[in-house]
C-alpha cells in the first residue's frame, strides 16, 4: 500500500530535512535515467519564484515519500538550496549532512540561505560554520545577525574564516536587519571572491571607513561583478569611496543594478568616479525611493549628485529595461526627473507611483519622442481612471507597444 502524509506523524511532515536519505537513488547513473530527469522536471516546477520556501520545501517533501523512485530526483532539488530561518533547522541541516548515510547529500547543496535577523531566530554562526565546511555552495544568503558581537569574536571569527575559504562563490547576499560592528568582518571576504557575479545587501551602512575598523581597509575587489542590488542602505562619502569598492576594479561587466530605499550623505560630484565605466554595458536599472541628503545652504545641490537618473541615464548605452519611483529629496533640489534622458535603446519601462508617468512624459516617449523602441510599458499605481493614463494606453495600443496598469504593493 502506497504510503501518505496521514501515515506519518506530524514531525516528519514538517521537518524537510527528515526525509529517509538513499545515497544509491543519487548515483549518476541514476541521473541520466530518462525517468528520473523527467520526474526531476516536473518536481522543478515548485522550484519557482511563485512558491515560498516553506511550500517549496513542504512539497518536495512529500513527492520524495511518494516511492524510490521519487526520493533521488526530489532531493537533488531540496537539498540544492536549502533555505534555513532558526538555529534549529541548521543544526538539523548539519546531522543530517553528517551521517553516513547521507554523504552524497552534500554534494548537492549549491545554495545555503541562513537569514536569522533576530535573536529569537537563535542564530548561530557556529552551525553555519560546520555547514559551510561541510558543503561547497556558489550562493550563500547570510543575516547580519550572525555576525552581531554578542555571539562572541570566536564564533564569529570561525565563520568569517571559512567564508575566506569559499573562493567559487557566485552570489552573495547580506544583512537582512541593522547590526552593528559588522561591516569590516565581510570586506576581507568580499575582496577575496573573484568569481563573484551577483552581490545583494540589504539594511546596510555601506562605508568602509567607521570607529572600530581595526585591520587596513582591503584592496578593491577583482571580480566581475554582473548585478548588484542594494535594499534599504545607507551610503556614506567616506573614504575610501564606499559604492565604488563594492563595484570592484574590473569595469565593463555589470548589467543590472537595483538601488533601493538607498539614502546618498553626500554632497560630491567625484563620489562614484568609477560609475560610469560600471553602467556602459547595464541592462537593467532599477531606481526606487532614493534619499539625498545635502547640508543646509549648499549651492544647487541637484547638480552634485551624480546617482540621480539624469546623471546615470546617459551613460547606460545598452539599457533595455528601467524601472523608476517617485525620488525623494532634499528641499532645496529641483526635481531629479526633469527632461530624463531616456536611452534610445529602452525597450521595457515601468513607473511606480500616481504621477510620475506623466512627469517624465511618458506619452510623448511611447509616440516615439526619442526613438526608444519601447515593447511594453507597467504603471504601477495610477489606475485607468487617474488623469492621463488613458492617453498613454492609448498611445501605447497605436504603436503597438504592451501597457498595462497594477496597484502598488
Amino acid at each position: 500500500m502506497a504510503l501518505t502524509m496521514s501515515d506519518l506523524p506530524p514531525e516528519v511532515c514538517v521537518r524537510f530535512l527528515d526525509i529517509p536519505r538513499s545515497p544509491e537513488c543519487l548515483s549518476s547513473s541514476n541521473r541520466t535515467n530518462g525517468k528520473w530527469q523527467l520526474l526531476r522536471y516536473i518536481m522543478s516546477l515548485v522550484d519557482s519564484p511563485t512558491y515560498s520556501d516553506k511550500e517549496r520545501q513542504t512539497d518536495l517533501t512529500s513527492f520524495s515519500l511518494v516511492s524510490r523512485s521519487f526520493r533521488a530526483p526530489a532531493q537533488s532539488i531540496l537539498y540544492s538550496r536549502p533555505v534555513i530561518r532558526n538555529a534549529g533547522r541548521a543544526f538539523i541541516l548539519h546531522r543530517t549532512l553528517s551521517s553516513p548515510l547521507s554523504s552524497t547529500l552534500s554534494t548537492l547543496v549549491r545554495a545555503f540561505s541562513f537569514r536569522a535577523s533576530t535573536f529569537q531566530d537563535n542564530a548561530d554562526p557556529g552551525v553555519s560554520t560546520l555547514i559551510l565546511q561541510q558543503t561547497n555552495p556558489v550562493e550563500i544568503t547570510l543575516g547580519s545577525r550572525l555576525f552581531d558581537a554578542a555571539h562572541g569574536d570566536e564564533s564569529v571569527d570561525e565563520l568569517r574564516k571559512v567564508l575566506l575559504e569559499k573562493v567559487d562563490v557566485e552570489s552573495f547576499s547580506f544583512g537582512f536587519h541593522q547590526a552593528s560592528n559588522i561591516h569590516g568582518r565581510i570586506y576581507n571576504f568580499l575582496s577575496r571572491w573573484t568569481e563573484l557575479k551577483k552581490l545583494t545587501l540589504s539594511h546596510f551602512d555601506l562605508q568602509l571607513a567607521y570607529p572600530g575598523l581595526a585591520s587596513p581597509t582591503p584592496p578593491p575587489p577583482s571580480y566581475a561583478l554582473e548585478s548588484l542590488t542594494l535594499l534599504d542602505c545607507y551610503i556614506k562619502p567616506l573614504p575610501p569611496l564606499s559604492l565604488s569598492w563594492v563595484l570592484g576594479s574590473t569595469t565593463h561587466h555589470l548589467r543590472t543594478l537595483i538601488l533601493s530605499s538607498v539614502t546618498f550623505n553626500a554632497v560630491s560630484s567625484d563620489l562614484f568616479p568609477l560609475l560610469p565605466a560600471h553602467l556602459v554595458n547595464l541592462t537593467h536599472l532599477t531606481l526606487h525611493n532614493l534619499t539625498w541628503v545635502a547640508p543646509r545652504g549648499t549651492p544647487n545641490p541637484a547638480a552634485l549628485y551624480p546617482c540621480r537618473a539624469n546623471s546615470i541615464l546617459p551613460v547606460c548605452l545598452a539599457l533595455h529595461s528601467l524601472s523608476l519611483e517617485d525620488t525623494f529629496y532634499d528641499k532645496t533640489m529641483d526635481t531629479v526627473f526633469e527632461d530624463l534622458p531616456i536611452p534610445k535603446t529602452l525597450k521595457d519601462l515601468e513607473v511606480v507611483g500616481k504621477t510620475l508617468f506623466w512627469k517624465i512624459g511618458v506619452t510623448t516617449l511611447v509616440k516615439g519622442g526619442n526613438g526608444a523602441p519601447l515593447q511594453s510599458v507597467v504603471l504601477v499605481g495610477p489606475t485607468v481612471v487617474t488623469t492621463g493614463v488613458k492617453e498613454v494606453l492609448a498611445a501605447c495600443k497605436e504603436k503597438g507597444i504592451l501597457a498595462r496598469t497594477r496597484f502598488a504593493p
